[in-house]
């Protein structure tokens, strides 16, 4: 089973984000990332393409690119990333 672990959002975009996790992920693996605000939310397939460990804090810096993007889920991106909200993010482990 699949455990849900919070993540610190630095910055999202159609194409991806690039987030704090207190582990580090595996490059090239794949995880289930869901984004969320007040109003919107996304749930994507996410491709790890970098970590990297943090220079202010005790946590690595992950970069995600999201991948087979639903045109649904493109439009939900798309509200999220475009009114600029405060978001939150989760990762599934396995």
């Amino acid at each position: 089973m699949a455990a849900e672990e919070a993540l610190r959002l630095r910055n999202v975009s159609i194409g991806g984000a690039l987030v704090e996790t207190p582990w580090p992920l595996s490059v090239d693996s794949v995880h289930r990332v869901r984004l969320e605000s007040e109003r919107h939310h996304a749930m994507v397939q996410a491709r790890v393409r970098h970590v990297r460990a943090s220079e202010d804090s005790e946590c690595y810096v992950v970069g995600f690119e999201f991948v087979g993007v639903e045109p649904r889920v493109a439009e939900q991106l798309e509200q999220l990333v475009s009114r600029q909200l405060p978001m939150r993010g989760h990762v599934e482990r396995t």
